[in-house]
């Protein structure tokens, strides 16, 4: 059987959609929650594992990994994200923008 570091590593490269990919955030999400389920500790070796991917050439995997971390990531993520604000292309720092706002509006509700 496969692990959950490899499955969340395969997942990310073949199932994760993009920021800007229609109805990214909603299949992503639900998809994430469909193997959470099954597997529970998915979403977290998911964060895990987009985090590491952000450090990559590949162009395709960091838009995955970001698109991912709007939907599972953390406020300990924005500092990351907002880095790639400012040391890449235009199409990435609009999807990291888009992750960290994301991010942040989903904290502020989980507060009200």
């Amino acid at each position: 059987m496969i692990g959950m570091a490899d499955y969340a590593r395969h997942w990310l490269r073949r199932e994760a959609l993009p920021i800007g990919h229609p109805n990214w955030m909603t299949l992503n999400r639900v998809w994430v929650r469909e193997v959470e389920d099954a597997r529970p500790g998915f979403s977290e070796q998911l964060r895990n594992t987009a985090l590491a991917s952000l450090a990559t050439d590949d162009e395709t995997l960091v838009r995955n990994a970001i698109a991912i971390l709007a939907i599972v990531g953390t406020a300990e993520d924005v500092p990351t994200l907002k880095e790639i604000t400012e040391d890449s292309g235009a199409q990435l720092h609009s999807d990291a923008r888009t992750a960290i706002y994301e991010i942040e509006h989903r904290s502020s509700e989980q507060f009200r």
